[in-house]
């Protein structure tokens, strides 16, 4: 690691209230950077110089086991999730709640109702807005507009009015442009279920859950967790800002801390929402057991798709999938599990990965 970049994290660490003394802090690293250099990479963003993190030696993951992790997914699978329209329709076909999207664009062909018109400009791409608003197809005031593909991240994905783009040229013409250029699905605004409003009512607040599909076909859960976004953003993704609280996988009850990026909140213990206040230990997820069935279900449609992660949001009514992400971050599930050398369902993965092998974390 850049000596640089070491000595900020070291000065980010210090800052928080809860760190271990600074020799056990060295000690610790030293031990890593010797034994494990890979896993002293995350040593910080793990937040493993915390005085609550008594077990650092189960924290294995590292990038390169992650991607190896990746590479176990069969490729021949990666279009179902990749091309969200895609996905939608093989989900619907096994009558699994997921958001529909009402219209989809690629490049200026714009399909709707079994039907196409061709758009040439901003104003013509108001018009079809104004055209979907008024045959009830937003939720109130608002819709959704995401890449049909490669939106990792929250990147791409909008929320928008019509009086946005309205008074907002510059707005409406950057949405246009990446949408002619990139292709894009037009949706409705999840309503989400009034618990989870609670934690926070700007963003829509989903559920994280990382599953695998073991060489029996059964899917199992490794973990899951609450995200959301920390301001006032409809986001809930960490590289935009967000926040992630772990779950109960038994209880369906959210841990006593949540967690961030460590390069913009180093030394800040989340227990309660920065917006809200709501304090997350004790809060309960509302559907939980029908969250775990439905990433479970889900999952096991995609049975080469070894290890997934799937977004579900929860309606007044019950879940609902939002997406399946083909190339998960483990690193945050790491931190909710508080290490995967002792994970059963890690344990799993790791010895259909190595050959039946021993655990060995690299």
């Amino acid at each position: 690691m850049n000596p640089l970049k070491l000595a900020g994290r070291f000065r980010k660490a210090l800052k928080d209230p809860e760190r271990k003394p600074l020799h056990s802090i060295i000690a610790e690293y030293t031990r890593f950077k010797l034994s494990q250099p890979d896993v002293a990479e995350q040593y910080f963003y793990k937040r493993l110089y915390r005085k609550s993190v008594q077990n650092p030696m189960d924290y294995i993951l590292t990038y390169k086991l992650e991607e190896r992790i990746w590479h176990f997914n069969d490729m021949n699978y990666f279009s179902i999730t990749i091309q969200k329209h895609n996905t939608e329709l093989f989900f619907s076909k096994h009558n699994l709640p997921i958001v529909k999207s009402f219209a989809y664009n690629t490049n200026t062909l714009f399909f709707m109702d079994d039907d196409f018109i061709q758009i040439h400009n901003t104003s013509d791409f108001l018009d079809f807005l104004k055209t979907t608003k008024e045959k009830g197809l937003w939720q109130g005031e608002h819709i959704i507009i995401k890449p049909k593909e490669h939106s990792w991240g929250g990147k791409g994905i909008y929320k928008l009015n019509l009086e946005q783009l309205l008074a907002d040229r510059n707005l409406l013409e950057t949405v246009f442009k990446e949408v002619i250029e990139n292709g894009f699905l037009f949706q409705r605004v999840v309503m989400q279920h009034p618990e989870l409003n609670r934690v926070n009512p700007n963003s829509l607040n989903t559920i994280r859950v990382d599953t695998f599909v073991n060489n029996q076909g059964k899917a199992h859960i490794l973990c899951a967790r609450l995200r959301t976004s920390a301001n006032t953003s409809f986001l809930d993704n960490i590289s935009s800002g967000g926040l992630f609280v772990g779950i109960d996988l038994e209880t369906g009850l959210m841990h006593p801390e949540g967690f961030t990026d460590f390069n913009k909140f180093a030394g800040t213990p989340f227990r309660k929402h920065p917006q809200t206040g709501l304090v997350f230990d004790g809060f309960k997820v509302p559907f939980f057991e029908q969250v775990k069935e439905l990433a479970t279900q889900a999952a096991a449609l995609l049975p080469r798709a070894k290890v997934m992660a799937w977004d579900i949001a929860i309606q007044p009514e019950g879940p609902i999938i939002i997406e399946g992400n083909y190339f998960p971050g483990l690193l945050n599930s790491e931190i909710v599990v508080k290490g995967f050398r002792n994970n059963p369902v890690f344990r799993e993965i790791l010895s259909e990965l190595n050959g039946n092998k021993a655990l060995n974390g690299s």
